[in-house]
């Protein structure tokens, strides 16, 4: 049987790739997230349900978002059908913000506790990071209690939290900003089993008090293992090495977050300078450092301000390199930014999961940072060209935004404008974290809504936390979000928002307008001619 609330929903963009379906509740997101789900629309990225709305992500090149919307706004939506499952969760309430939320409530840390084991908490549907549950049904005390005013950039694994009217349980040590009354060790999500996470919406979750509990165990991965004679061995990683393709779509309501790269703009122009597809893998390297060992011929591109050696010789910038069987290559430091990208002729094959070789480095999908010893597969490779135009950069760096949705008075947008940026150290590809350049003491702020129902994010969009320094999400940002979005940043602007490092001073302008942008056009055009002969690779 369907039920029609379409009467009752409205739309909002969120920049030029997603938006939002307000819905009356998060059981109605739940059914109209699979009624889309099932309607196999052209462009659809991903479908993500949270409290009382429904994201919706597209590839602008091919469905234009705002008739996306339109679509799934009249949806009728099926009742809900399955019997839920019930679980006992073990908590150890050790957590640093128990006092305070104590305090908070009025009660004692005992009243506390009991009262939240009094109650059946219920799953209204998974988001942030794989197999995070929000968790309905707390007592009324413990209801009200806010977020943070400014996000931890570290909440320990098995943490279990609360915030404006939710419990969760952190699946894995992440950036949160949720109060953490204390952990558990039941594990929340294994990419292994058929069905990853552990709880689904509409589940029961019983929480029982223990006095200890041993230390969540984090398994090391084993190095990874070439399987043919094209490979690759990393001597030495450096500060960060990550395996990114264009990330991984369709798996935002289990918490999964797309990942991929921070510049795919670089990226692309790599993997077109070596004669790879625009989606193979390459190597997102940060800072530098790493170095790389031939099992076989190949070419390499590094697209980037940083340096490269190839069998001891200096190569020049912005061209492809031969690379002899046994020979070693060698990045050096990253110049201006803070991320290069090295493709490989054949494109980096590790394992993959839920359809992507991306690594995500918040959540530890595999197969994250990569380490001395792993080796790496390469594809077949294709026929390579010669050198490209790196893309130009801009000093103080300009990020080019529109309007978000949660920006219905102008003011907090304005006010975004009116000041210059200084990047912050706790960034990371989570989010730019930036603060006034003046200082905090200068008493520059985004006065936005101390908070918003949860709701589905997107890379580039630029939530202000109630601190009022706004935090730009970059590629490993968690699926959903509570805080505002008072902008989002634009496609041709996140290339340059994906090279930010601590330190830089960035500002905002008002986009013009919607102009189509396509980062394989414009990576395809920066590279120029083909290379005659070379290797064979």
């Amino acid at each position: 049987m369907a039920t029609d609330h379409s009467l009752r929903r409205r739309v909002v963009t969120m920049g030029e790739a997603a938006g939002l379906v307000f819905t009356a509740d998060s059981d109605e997101a739940q059914r109209l997230a699979v009624a889309v789900r099932a309607s196999n629309w052209p462009g659809v990225e991903d479908v993500v349900p949270a409290a009382e709305s429904l994201g919706v992500l597209v590839d602008p090149e091919t469905a234009a978002i705002a008739d996306v919307l339109e679509l799934a706004a009249g949806m009728p939506v099926a009742d809900a059908v399955g019997e839920p499952k019930q679980l006992d969760v073990e908590v150890c309430f050790d957590g640093p913000d128990m006092d305070a939320v104590a305090r908070s409530a009025g009660m004692a840390a005992e009243e506390l506790i009991e009262s939240l084991q009094s109650e059946l908490l219920r799953v209204a549907w998974l988001g942030v990071m794989p197999g995070f549950p929000y968790l309905v049904g707390l007592p009324a005390a413990l209801a009200s209690v806010p977020r943070l005013d400014r996000p931890r950039v570290q909440v320990p694994n098995g943490a279990f939290a609360i915030a404006n009217g939710y419990a969760g349980i952190y699946p894995t040590a992440s950036p949160g900003g949720w109060n953490v009354l204390g952990r558990t060790t039941l594990s929340m999500f294994d990419p292994e089993r058929a069905a990853p996470a552990t709880l689904a919406p509409g589940d029961l979750v019983r929480v029982r008090s223990v006095g200890a509990l041993a230390a969540p165990v984090v398994p090391e991965r084993s190095p990874m293992r070439a399987a043919g004679p094209r490979r690759v061995v990393v001597l030495e990683p450096g500060a960060m090495a990550l395996v990114q393709d264009l990330g991984r779509v369709g798996v935002g309501h289990l918490g999964v977050p797309r990942a991929g790269p921070s510049d795919a703009l670089r990226q692309t122009i790599a993997n077109i300078a070596v004669g790879n597809s625009e989606r193979c893998a390459a190597l997102e390297i940060t800072v530098g450092g790493t170095t790389l060992s031939f099992g076989c011929d190949a070419f390499v591109a590094l697209a980037g301000d940083c340096s490269m050696e190839v069998g001891g010789r200096s190569t020049p910038p912005s061209t492809t390199q031969p690379v002899g069987r046994g020979e070693t290559v060698v990045i050096g430091a990253v110049g201006t930014g803070v991320r290069a990208y090295l493709a490989i002729s054949g494109g980096l094959e590790a394992p993959g999961r839920f359809g992507s070789r991306s690594s995500d480095a918040v959540t530890g999908i595999w197969p994250g940072p990569l380490r001395s010893g792993d080796e790496i597969d390469l594809g077949t490779p294709g026929r390579p060209r010669g050198r490209w135009f790196e893309p130009a950069r801009e000093h103080p760096v300009v990020l080019r935004v529109n309007r978000g949705p949660d920006d219905a008075d102008s003011a907090a947008f304005d006010s975004l404008l009116g000041v210059s940026w200084e990047v912050a150290p706790e960034s990371n590809r989570v989010g730019t974290r930036l603060r006034p350049l003046d200082g905090l003491a200068s008493g520059a702020r985004i006065w936005a809504a101390a908070a918003v129902p949860s709701r589905a994010t997107v890379m580039g969009a630029v939530q202000v936390p109630p601190d009022g320094c706004p935090v730009v999400l970059g590629p490993d940002h968690g699926t959903v979000g509570g805080y505002p979005v008072v902008a989002v940043v634009t496609r041709p602007s996140l290339s340059s928002a994906g090279q930010l490092r601590p330190g830089d001073v960035v500002s905002f302008e008002e986009s013009a307008g919607a102009v189509p942008f396509s980062v394989a056009s414009v990576a395809r055009n920066a590279v120029t001619g083909w290379m005659s002969g070379g290797l064979g690779a």
